[in-house]
């Protein structure tokens, strides 16, 4: 196969894929390294991998010098000069071996102290372990080559250019391998077939068999990804994750003659814990990214890094001009929203494009949310004024929901119906007569196993 051909197939996996789970590294500077974050982390465990080669280097050197030295010595003696003749022909040798021996190891230390910068750049970026290990591989044999050719060809400056060029070449085919496998590991679940199921999905199936094979194959689909998600050890954003939500997403966005009021009731239990798990995943997702953009300078700069903040910019232009149409002349002074969370794109959209002069409540139950949404608007002077921070269960709120002229309440606060007929309740009971309440379906944002929503 080409280079180009390669080139190519890594492409197309990784728009297959998706961003979120392409190969993430190769964004990172130098700079990053002074973010107090993440970025100095890597700098330093990068300068940690450098020193320990290093002292590993000058403890071999020192080795090889003591060695010819004291063969030197030996053969001087034996030939029978006089001491200060063979201590002057021990230095030479020694100090031609020595050179000879740092020559050699020049060769190993650029190849590895390139392999371990790649590592944590790739790990720095977002990216997994695999693909670190992918990355700093492929710069470790690119480098070693590269060098190893071009000192061939040109000596010293020869072995400079081609480790240089060998470490970019062979850490970005790295990245492709990467992006290639993870393409193939798509494919691979999207087509294999479900043959393991557990016990409530057997009883579903049977129970649908008098409806069309289209609802009992998407049936079975749904409930072997719940299957799969349901095993991972964890819900934060890895190659696994992504793939399987990618595959639970498309399999619910095609329109379906599913009626979920006529599922099983195995299959109603186990649609439920799916939507707890989707709930769950999201809550990992956005505070992966909370944390992510908290260690650049100004995080409102990037929040573009968001793969769905395309979505909450048209979703909150979308609920202005509703609430524009509906309440001609609206100008509220304070708004609350209700379920926040650690990315709080709909306060800070709105904020910023839709209501400039109105002050904004965010509640939400989860202390560590809030934390993470405060470090968010910290550099900006106008938001940070305008838009505050409250952990508190909405169930709690009484009196204070009385000074709001809009009241938002995110999709995810009561994921039951009944749950959220509860909430939207308690809010119209200590609301203020005149205010309006903005509440969200599931789904609103992405697409979740419930066609209804």
């Amino acid at each position: 196969m080409t280079p180009t051909g390669f080139y190519f197939i890594a492409e197309k996996s990784r728009e297959l894929v998706g961003k979120e789970a392409a190969s993430k590294s190769g964004q990172s500077t130098f700079m990053n390294c002074f973010d107090k974050g993440s970025g100095s982390l890597a700098c330093t465990s990068k300068e940690g991998v450098k020193l320990y080669v290093n002292n590993i280097r000058s403890a071999h050197l020192e080795m090889v010098r003591q060695r010819a030295m004291g063969k030197a010595l030996a053969d001087a003696v034996a030939e029978g000069l006089t001491p200060s003749e063979a201590a002057k022909q021990a230095q030479k040798v020694s100090a031609k071996a020595t050179k000879i021996a740092a020559r050699q190891a020049n060769r190993i230390l650029g190849p590895i102290i390139s392999c371990g910068w790649d590592f944590f750049e790739a790990m720095y970026s977002g990216g997994s372990m695999m693909e670190g290990f992918l990355r700093g591989t492929g710069t470790l044999f690119g480098t070693y080559v590269g060098g190893f050719h071009g000192e061939e060809r040109f000596g010293k400056l020869g072995y400079l250019a081609g480790s240089h060029v060998g470490s970019w070449g062979g850490g970005r085919i790295g990245l492709m391998i990467y992006d290639v496998i993870s393409g193939l590991k798509y494919m691979f679940m999207s087509v294999q077939p479900n043959n393991s199921f557990p016990t409530a999905t057997v009883a579903a199936t049977t129970s649908m068999e008098a409806q069309n094979v289209e609802v009992a194959a998407l049936v079975q689909k749904i409930a072997a990804l719940h299957a799969d998600i349901a095993k991972l050890p964890s819900l934060s954003p890895s190659p696994d994750v992504n793939a399987l939500f990618t595959s639970l997403v498309m399999a619910c966005v095609p329109p379906s003659p599913v009626d979920v009021t006529k599922l099983s009731p195995d299959a109603q239990r186990m649609r439920e814990e799916l939507i707890r798990l989707c709930s769950d995943a999201e809550g990992h997702l956005e505070a992966h990214y909370a944390d992510m953009l908290a260690a650049f300078d100004n995080p409102l700069d990037h929040l573009g890094r968001f793969p769905y903040f395309s979505n909450y910019i048209d979703l909150s232009k979308l609920e202005f001009d509703l609430l524009v149409r509906y309440i001609p002349g609206l100008a509220p002074s304070r708004v609350a929203f209700v379920g926040s969370g650690p990315l709080p794109f709909s306060s800070l959209v709105l904020a910023a494009r839709h209501l400039p002069n109105t002050l904004f409540d965010n509640y939400d139950r989860c202390g560590a949310a809030n934390h993470r949404a405060r470090k968010l608007v910290r550099a900006d002077k106008d938001l940070n004024a305008r838009m505050s921070f409250h952990t508190v269960d909405v169930a709690n709120m009484t009196d204070e929901l009385g000074k709001y002229d809009v009241v938002f309440l995110a999709a995810l606060v009561g994921m039951a119906a009944e749950d959220k007929a509860k909430v939207v309740a308690h809010l119209g009971r200590h609301s203020h007569g005149g205010s309006h309440r903005a509440q969200r379906p599931r789904g609103s944002r992405l697409p979740l196993p419930d066609r209804r929503s």
